[in-house]
């Protein structure tokens, strides 16, 4: 443990009553660093080192809050990003990072470090390692929060797990919430162009998990925001799009049943009939047959 007056830091290991909530705190602290000053200070175990070459990559995930200061924060998948007082930032495990103070300004630093079940759905579900930053300005609450985990494992006692993955829970949702302007933007945005592309490709197959990757998304996180803003999963949309171009088809051209199964991305006839029928309660033919009955062609 350091305790200094520049400011506080504990490492915090894995315990068996941490490991039944889901979510265990490893290490927390704040620091004062002032301009000039050497970064980090104090000792920390090798790896936690923030100067090595190519950044650092930890087995836990952190929350890391610098509420006075500028300086910059750098990972693999952003490049370098500057950072201003009130910007929050979250670090991934395994994800190489580094991150200090300008020389100028120094700053004021938290940070909370956790791992476990529920913590993995953060880095999976809730935050982006290609969207690390998260502008929450002035925030006292948000300071409290990451010095009553602190003050938490300063006095580490029988049951004090549970009330450190409250509040680490608690710093997660407080973060979250901040992203969710900028999140329904780029949301809206991702799932615009999902649906732009699927207009664009009826005629091939469409790799969505490649998609995903594409918008910074893993494919859970994509299927469920698309629903979310749609009603349907992507694969649903896609395969509505189809039917309703094949009945536009069908209606205003006397292209051939074959042809028509190809430009909407079927490979099979056979399947795209049975896929038909079993939406619209009649085959391709019979469909046309209805909607123009004196001059239909039978050209399947």
């Amino acid at each position: 443990m350091k305790h200094t007056s520049e400011g506080f830091v504990r490492y915090v290991p894995p315990s068996p009553e941490g490991a039944r909530w889901g979510l265990q705190v490893t290490d927390c602290g704040w620091t004062h660093v002032a301009p000039d000053a050497r970064y980090p200070p104090g000792q920390h175990p090798d790896s936690y080192r923030l100067d090595r070459k190519g950044g650092r990559m930890l087995e836990e995930g952190q929350f890391v809050l610098i509420s006075n200061g500028s300086g910059s924060f750098w990972s693999e998948p952003t490049g370098e990003l500057a950072i201003r007082a009130g910007t929050a930032f979250v670090v991934f495990p395994g994800v190489a990072h580094s991150y200090r103070p300008a020389k100028r300004t120094g700053w004021h630093e938290h940070w909370v470090g956790i791992i476990g079940p529920i913590a993995d759905r953060f880095w999976d579900d809730l935050f982006s390692p290609a969207q690390p930053l998260i502008y929450v300005g002035e925030d006292s609450r948000l300071v409290s929060a990451f010095r009553n985990v602190c003050e938490l494992v300063e006095y580490l006692h029988q049951g004090s797990q549970g009330l450190l993955a409250a509040k680490s829970m608690e710093i997660a949702s407080m973060l979250f919430q901040k992203t969710l302007p900028q999140r329904r933007h780029e949301d809206e945005h991702a799932i615009g162009k999902a649906c732009m592309m699927m207009v664009e490709s009826l005629h091939q197959p469409i790799d969505f998990k490649q998609f995903a990757a594409s918008v910074a998304m893993s494919y859970s996180v994509f299927r469920r925001r698309f629903k979310d803003h749609t009603g349907m999963a992507p694969n649903q949309y896609l395969l509505q799009l189809r039917l309703e171009k094949a009945s536009r088809l069908l209606k205003n051209t006397t292209l051939s049943v074959e042809r028509i199964s190809e430009l909407v991305g079927f490979t099979s006839v056979s399947y795209f009939s049975r896929f038909f029928k079993e939406h619209t309660g009649v085959s391709p033919l019979r469909f046309r047959s209805l909607s123009h009955p004196l001059s239909a062609v039978d050209d399947e």
